[in-house]
């Protein structure tokens, strides 16, 4: 028998519930949205999604890019090694949001967090993409018509990804951000 990924049970989850809001169809907001950002809501640091919005609640799908090779600390480090792997990708992310006080929302996402290096040896490093949960508070406003802006900041469920090496190998606190365009099918 088979088995199924952990990533694929999620994406079929978010598609089924996807499919039962449109049984409500009178009362849902559709949009699709365009952002750029560290990962989070977007698959990549930048994106294309869709959001499907139920009065409070909403649940978000995006397809996200990332060509800027970024490169974070994760059990090991890089200085200057060679890095193999570190390609261009197309990453994804899923999650839900709860619209709680006036374009305040609070968000669950699962998704890519970034690249991460694994020291393999003393000369070579291995770049692995790295999937986890972020959880993510922010606001949406409106803009123009159906336009929305929405900007988030948030954390994620494992420490390192909250972490960044610059320079000398030194670690910062970096939290999940971002900014998203959004357009809406409905009002």
């Amino acid at each position: 028998m088979k088995t199924i990924s952990f990533n694929k049970r999620i994406l079929a989850t978010v598609v089924i519930a996807l499919l039962c809001c449109f049984s409500a169809k009178a009362q849902i907001t559709p949009s699709v949205y365009a952002g750029l950002g560290n990962y989070t809501n977007l698959g990549g640091m930048v994106g294309i999604g869709t959001e499907i919005q139920y009065k409070f609640v909403s649940v978000n799908a995006a397809i996200g890019y990332d060509g800027c090779n970024q490169v974070f600390f994760h059990k090991g480090h890089y200085a200057g090694k060679e890095r193999v792997g570190d390609n261009p990708f197309i990453g994804f992310d899923v999650g839900v949001k709860c619209y709680f006080y006036k374009g305040l929302f609070g968000g669950v996402n699962y998704g890519l967090l970034g690249k991460y290096c694994l020291e393999e040896t003393a000369e070579r490093v291995r770049v692995d993409n790295f999937y986890d949960f972020s959880f993510t508070l922010g606001y949406k406003w409106h803009c123009y018509q159906r336009f929305y802006g929405m900007a988030w900041l948030g954390v994620t469920s494992n420490k390192d990804a909250n972490q960044f090496v610059f320079i000398f190998d030194s670690k910062s606190f970096v939290p999940r951000v971002g900014l998203i365009i959004e357009y809406e099918f409905k009002h």
